[in-house]
C-alpha cells in the first residue's frame, strides 16, 4: 500500500476491557482500530447510528467523533495512529464514518495487533515495523471492503436480537424463542455462550436495556413507560437492572445524553 509523501505515526496500542476501559461517553482524538475479542460491545454514535459488535469484528475510529460505549463483558484490542497521512489511509481501505465497521475479519488482523501490541509494551514500536503491520491490517480490511456482499446465515444471537424485535420486546424469554427456531434452549445458551462469552439471559437483558436507552434519548416518555416498552415486567426491575449495568438511574442517564444529541 502507497501513501505517498503523506505521513502516519504510531500513537498507542492496547488490550482493553470493561474493566480497564469502563463504559461511557469517549472523545478520540487519534484515527485507530478497535477488534473486539470476547463479549458484546456496542458503539453507539446517535440515537440513530449505533453498533453492536461481537468477537471478530472491527471498528474504525476516527479524531472528533465521539461515541458512548456500552457492555457488559467485553474485551478488545486497539491501535491509534495519527498524522497528515491517517485519514487518506482510511478513505483507501474504504472506511469512513459512514462506513466505519467490518463483520468477521480475517484472524490475520488480530496477529498483526497482537504483533504491535506486544512492540509497544516492550517499547520497540519503530516507524518501519508499525506501518508495515498497519498496511497489513489495511490491506485484509481492503481486501473485504472490495468484495461483494454476501447474505450469511444469521448466528444465533442474531436471531435472538431478531425475535425480540419482532415481539416488541415483549415476552422474551430463551425457551420461547428456542421453541419459534425449533431448537433447543440448551443450543441457544451455549451459543450465546461460545460467541459472545456471556449467559443467554444476560444477552438478553442488554438486548432489552439497548432498547430503553434508545427510547430514553429519542422520545420524552416517562421512565414506566419505557420500563413496559423495553420488555421489563416492573418499573422497579427495570430501575435495578440499568443502576447495575450502567451505574445511574434511567433519568440520571438521560441527562448525561442531552449533549450528545447533537452529534
Amino acid at each position: 500500500m502507497n501513501i505517498g509523501k503523506k505521513g502516519i505515526v504510531f500513537k498507542n496500542a492496547s488490550v482493553l476491557s470493561r474493566k480497564t476501559c469502563p463504559p461511557g461517553r469517549k472523545h478520540p482524538v487519534n484515527y485507530g482500530f478497535n477488534y473486539i475479542t470476547a463479549g458484546c460491545v456496542e458503539f453507539r454514535y446517535s440515537a440513530k447510528e449505533m453498533y453492536t459488535l461481537h468477537p471478530g469484528d472491527l471498528i474504525a475510529i476516527f479524531p472528533d467523533d465521539p461515541f458512548q460505549l456500552d457492555g457488559e463483558s467485553f474485551h478488545y484490542q486497539f491501535v491509534s495512529f495519527n498524522g497528515t497521512g491517517a485519514g487518506y489511509f482510511f478513505a483507501t481501505i474504504g472506511l469512513a464514518p459512514k462506513k466505519r465497521m467490518v463483520r468477521n475479519v480475517p484472524v490475520q488482523i488480530r496477529t498483526l495487533t497482537n504483533q504491535i501490541i506486544k512492540a509497544g509494551m516492550e517499547n520497540r514500536i519503530n516507524p518501519c515495523f508499525f506501518l508495515a503491520r498497519l498496511f497489513g491490517i489495511g490491506d485484509l480490511i481492503h481486501q473485504i471492503n472490495r468484495q461483494p456482499v454476501r447474505k450469511q446465515k444469521p448466528s444465533y444471537p442474531e436471531l435472538i436480537k431478531q425475535i425480540a424485535e419482532q415481539r416488541d420486546y415483549q415476552q422474551l424469554s430463551i425457551a420461547s424463542m428456542a421453541a419459534e427456531l425449533n431448537v433447543c434452549p440448551d443450543t441457544l445458551r451455549k451459543a450465546c455462550l461460545k460467541q459472545l462469552h456471556m449467559p443467554a439471559n444476560s444477552y438478553l437483558t442488554q438486548i432489552k436495556l439497548a432498547r430503553a436507552k434508545e427510547l430514553l434519548v429519542s422520545t420524552p416518555y416517562k421512565v414506566a413507560c419505557i420500563s413496559g416498552a423495553a420488555g421489563f415486567g416492573s418499573e422497579k426491575h427495570f430501575f435495578k437492572t440499568f443502576k447495575l449495568n450502567t451505574g445511574k438511574t434511567p433519568l440520571e442517564w438521560r441527562d448525561s445524553e442531552k449533549p450528545s444529541r447533537s452529534f
